[in-house]
């Protein structure tokens, strides 16, 4: 009898064995699965297990599961990450919020406009324009004007301040630029005429090769379209923003962003201004034309000075937004 128990004991103990084994293993493998991250954080080193698995460091283990992780070497990853970048608030705002300025009482808020008196001169008023160029994740105004000179070596940049409808050279003024003056934060001084009764002007940048002393006409160029690309004409139009002039005063208006209630209020600004709904709404539509084409940021006032910003490229704000430089694979 005993002979026949012996076998079927052995048997019972096998298979409890068996059993015991398979659960411990089962039990480690949650156990390991569960340490795995989901995620990967951008700009920062990060452990890979074969293919591109992460897995967790052994001090940040369970004691009961360190006899179960592996510690890869870590590599840097180079392109895309696997979890989307968060961008940093600064980079979709606006260049510049003149709403942070003192603008004029009684106006509508959503065009930004602001009036300073200027300083008068025997022939007009003293109008002073400084440049400065905010660094940004992309190309901008100034790099395009960098390439525009490169390409045409004979042109010559200008800055003019013209009115929009009314022609005349005795009511535009000019003066030459260089690349170093606009790119290094300097200024130019512009007399405007003293004018009775408000007038809608422009203030333009643009290349001059004709030495014509005037930006007004100069075309807009989209690399868009076709047309544009095979035949970039020689002179170009980089800047536009509208002001006012009446009185020794100058009103600047902020640049309109996507979506923003825009024109109407500012049409029905400029008809109150000018007495005249028609001059009004031929005068917006041509800035509405102009802005859309060029979009250039909101002139800025500081004490009588005006401050044009023609921002540029710059790598480290890359690095602000993409956690660190970006590689590219040889």
């Amino acid at each position: 009898m005993k002979s026949r128990l012996y076998p079927l004991l052995a048997l019972i103990v096998l298979i409890a064995l068996v059993a015991t084994a398979v659960f411990k293993g089962e039990k480690r493998a949650d156990i390991k699965k569960e340490l795995v991250p989901s995620t990967l954080v951008p700009g920062e080193p990060t452990s890979l297990s074969s293919a591109s698995t992460p897995v967790a460091r052994v001090a940040d283990t369970p004691k009961e599961a360190q006899s179960v992780v592996t510690v890869q070497p870590t590599r840097e990853i180079k392109g895309p990450t696997a979890r989307p970048v968060v961008i940093p608030e600064w980079y979709s705002s606006k260049l510049i919020d003149v709403q942070r300025e003192t603008l004029d009482e009684g106006i509508d808020p959503r065009i930004g406009a602001r009036t300073r008196l200027l300083k008068k001169e025997e022939s007009g008023v003293s109008l002073r324009i400084r440049f400065r160029n905010l660094g940004r994740c992309m190309l901008g105004d100034l790099d395009l004007i960098e390439m525009g000179l490169r390409k045409d070596k004979g042109a010559s940049l200008l800055l003019t301040v013209e009115p929009l409808k009314e022609a005349g050279p005795a009511s535009s003024v000019s003066t030459r630029l260089t690349l170093e003056q606009i790119g290094n934060e300097g200024n130019a001084v512009l007399t405007l005429p003293l004018r009775d009764e408000p007038s809608v002007y422009g203030v333009y940048i643009c290349t001059d090769s004709q030495k014509s002393d005037s930006c007004k006409a100069k075309r807009v160029v989209s690399l868009d379209t076709e047309e544009d690309r095979k035949e970039i004409p020689q002179d170009r139009l980089y800047y536009f923003n509208p002001v006012v002039l009446e009185g020794g005063k100058i009103t600047l208006f902020k640049q309109p962003s996507e979506n923003d209630v825009y024109y109407p209020p500012l049409s029905e600004y400029i008809s109150k201004r000018l007495a005249s709904q028609e001059r009004a709404a031929s005068l917006v539509k041509q800035i509405e034309s102009l802005n859309t084409a060029i979009r250039s940021g909101s002139m800025q006032l500081e004490g009588t000075d005006a401050v044009i910003d023609l921002p540029k490229a710059d790598p480290t704000r890359c690095e602000e937004v993409f956690g660190s430089k970006l590689h590219h694979s040889p």
